[in-house]
């Protein structure tokens, strides 16, 4: 399924919704109209408009669900790392697959462009504080369009039922970024994100350079961190025996160990 700006319809992501779509997928029963999915889910929807087509595209955004969709009907399967939250918290409510959500909606290849082009280009070049106004601008002249619906992008952080991991505070219209913290019981969610990324950003290559993960991968914009803290990461991951680092070379680089999917098996290992 493809995406549009408004994809979302003005619905911010519900964790709750999403986690009766990653049930449906896990069931797989076959195709199924929007209003056969909100009679077993429950999410709202209706002729024109609802929760969810939105939440659909949400998930598979997020990398949680393949769709497929055949005259007016949806097939929505489990993507791996789909089954690994289905397994492990399947209502969404670990902190850490929020911060999984959340960075697989904001990265540099995600499908949902404004997330994309908030964390990716407009934070990096205008600091973590900024207006409403500042935002609308930019990104009017990014996309080249005469309006934006703001609104599901800034609930997504900051209301309860949503992606609420502390990373944006909204006062009137003032926005205040706060960067993820590094947190070592998720240091399997940190090699993850960055192997999946090299794999599919960079494909076979075995080594890379420090510059890369940090420019052609984008890896530390959607938790807002600077070189410092990607560095500090990529050690904590040395650590872990996820990859090696080749301080011998200018620039460094970073030599991979293990596939993505070793990290993907072992993302809540350290979560208690």
């Amino acid at each position: 399924m493809g995406f549009q700006m408004n994809f979302h319809q003005s619905f911010a992501p519900e964790t709750e919704a999403l986690a009766q779509l990653l049930r449906v997928a896990s069931e797989n029963p076959g195709y199924l109209t929007k209003e056969e999915i909100s009679e077993i889910t429950m999410i709202p929807t209706g002729e024109r408009s609802g929760k969810v087509v939105p939440h659909i595209l949400y998930a598979q955004a997020m990398g949680l669900l393949y769709v497929e969709k055949k005259v007016g009907k949806f097939s929505l399967t489990l993507t791996k790392v789909g089954e690994v939250i289905s397994e492990e918290d399947p209502y969404l409510i670990e902190d850490i697959t929020k911060w999984l959500c959340h960075y697989e909606l904001v990265h540099k290849k995600s499908p949902a462009l404004l997330w994309s082009y908030v964390f990716n280009y407009f934070i990096p070049r205008i600091g973590l504080e900024f207006n409403q106004s500042a935002l609308e601008k930019a990104a009017l002249r990014n996309f080249d369009v005469v309006k934006i619906n703001f609104s599901p992008f800034r609930s997504c952080f900051t209301a309860e039922r949503n992606l609420q991991i502390g990373i944006m505070e909204i006062i009137g219209e003032e926005y205040k970024m706060t960067p993820h913290l590094l947190n070592r019981n998720y240091r399997h969610f940190y090699g993850y994100m960055l192997l999946k990324n090299w794999e599919n950003g960079l494909g076979n290559q075995t080594e890379i350079t420090f510059d890369q993960v940090v420019e052609d991968l984008g890896y530390g914009k959607p938790f807002l961190w600077n070189e410092k803290v990607i560095m500090d990461v990529l050690e904590l991951l040395q650590d872990e025996g996820i990859l090696e680092i080749n301080r011998q070379l200018s620039p460094i680089t970073i030599i991979k160990q293990v596939p993505a999917n070793y990290s993907l098996q072992k993302l809540y290992n350290y979560i208690i």
